[in-house]
């Protein structure tokens, strides 16, 4: 008899209901629009079919697998919850240059394959995106590099 992974299985269904729940209230309460004239309804029903998608697929998935569960690793999640501390203790002091350069040195240690070139050209990469995101795309108030001293 082939086992079901009942953790995905309860998340899955879980996961499809609530889009189910989203996208009928939607449905229901706001008005859809057009693909020319959006109304305030599109989006929340378009996520909400989108999840119960991604559920449906999910518990698919979970009733043919088998019921391991992976292995924990420790040093992992200390290394992402130190590099979300460490990006949110340096934002405000330093910009957003320093806290990217500090999240992504700090959560490269989740993985033995990194090397420092390979951590340099990812925070690069996201500096560059948040730079043309948040500050060209967006024109939030946010400085790229602050020097409190």
């Amino acid at each position: 008899m082939q086992s079901v992974n009942q953790n995905d299985f309860v998340g899955g269904v879980s996961l499809a209901v609530f889009g189910a729940a989203t996208a009928g209230y939607a449905y229901v309460e706001l008005p859809l629009g057009t693909l020319r004239r959006m109304g305030p309804g599109l989006f929340p029903a378009t996520i909400g079919l989108l999840l119960v998608i991604i559920g449906v697929f999910i518990t698919l998935e979970a009733l043919k697998g088998d019921d391991r569960l992976p292995k924990f690793e420790i040093r992992s999640a200390v290394a992402v919850v130190s590099g979300l501390s460490g990006f949110a203790l340096t934002i405000d002091k330093f910009g957003l240059i320093v806290a990217i350069l500090v999240l992504t040195l700090l959560c490269s240690f989740a993985s033995r394959k990194l090397t420092l070139r390979s951590v340099l050209v990812i925070s690069v990469t996201l500096c560059t995106l948040a730079w043309g995101i948040f500050l060209l795309g967006f024109n939030m108030p946010i400085r790229l590099l602050e020097w409190p001293f």
